[in-house]
């Protein structure tokens, strides 16, 4: 079995590219080479060597990133080897009934920035399509989402709740004084 940092080098790579592309995969060496097979024209972690990591993922807005959002973050990589996070699209924020902060490119590279976060992604229109490419085995919603069956992933809900009272995005976003309380 081929050492776990470049199993998961390998999968971060695949789930940033949606899969690797051939000029990738050209300048791989052959022993990662040997760990990938071809899928309709991109390369992917076999399913056996895919299995030797543990990857969890997390979603969300992510319009204001706050310490709670980082604490979050932190407690949800402790679950596995490998954390993505989904970032939810502008229309999931606007059916919320607010426009969006940020650009969904940004909220993906802030969040992307956090040290806990392997990959970050935008989420798709279809969540079952985020899902179905990066086949999580553990997901954990926020003591504030509302989870829901995912196939063979291990549903959890975070333990971590850090201030909510004061720093939950809503409240910050809607904070018209600026200040926050102590």
């Amino acid at each position: 079995m081929a050492d776990k940092s470049k199993i998961k080098h390998l999968y971060i790579m695949q789930i940033k590219g949606e899969g690797i592309s051939k000029d990738i995969y050209d300048k791989l060496e052959d022993d990662e080479k040997k760990l990938l097979e071809e899928k309709n024209g991109k390369y992917w972690l076999k399913e056996n060597i895919r299995k030797a990591i543990k990857v969890v993922a997390v979603g969300g807005v992510f319009d204001t990133i706050h310490l709670g959002h980082v604490k979050f973050l932190e407690d949800a990589k402790r679950e596995g080897d490998v954390l993505v996070v989904f970032v939810a699209r502008d229309e999931h924020i606007r059916k919320k009934g607010r426009k969006p902060l940020h650009t969904l490119k940004e909220r993906v590279e802030l969040i992307g920035s956090v040290k806990a976060v392997d990959a970050a992604i935008a989420g798709r229109e279809n969540p079952q399509d985020t899902i179905g490419i990066v086949k999580p085995d553990v997901v954990i919603f926020g003591y504030d989402q509302k989870p829901f069956h995912i196939e063979g992933a291990v549903i959890k809900r975070s333990r971590v709740a850090f201030n909510p009272e004061r720093l939950k995005s809503s409240k910050l976003i809607n904070n018209k004084s600026g200040e926050l309380d102590d």
